[in-house]
């Protein structure tokens, strides 16, 4: 993770250094396509339109093929990629 931002609206200590509560908690990540890439272990870049991601990648038999997916944040703090597109290369499925 390149950069986390965090904030904490109505933070109360316990009386303790170790713990403290919050009334609401708003987190925001950013992930460079670094970070991607090492987390996926592949080549991550920008997908050539807003939103979208691209991804190369050798595959056995039928070489490098490059993807491009739209990216979006997901429930339980996860990232969701949808609508991939091969860009380059030929996806074999069944």
């Amino acid at each position: 993770m390149t950069k986390l931002t965090v904030r904490l609206d109505g933070l109360k200590t316990s009386g303790s250094a170790e713990e403290a509560h919050a009334d609401h908690v708003e987190a925001t990540a950013f992930l460079s396509y670094g970070d991607v890439s090492g987390a996926l272990g592949v080549r991550m870049s920008p997908g050539g339109e807003t939103d979208r991601i691209g991804a190369t990648a050798v595959l056995p038999v039928v070489g490098d093929v490059t993807v491009s997916a739209a990216v979006s944040a997901a429930t339980g703090n996860r990232i969701a990629f949808t609508d991939v597109r091969t860009v380059r290369g030929e996806l074999l499925l069944r």
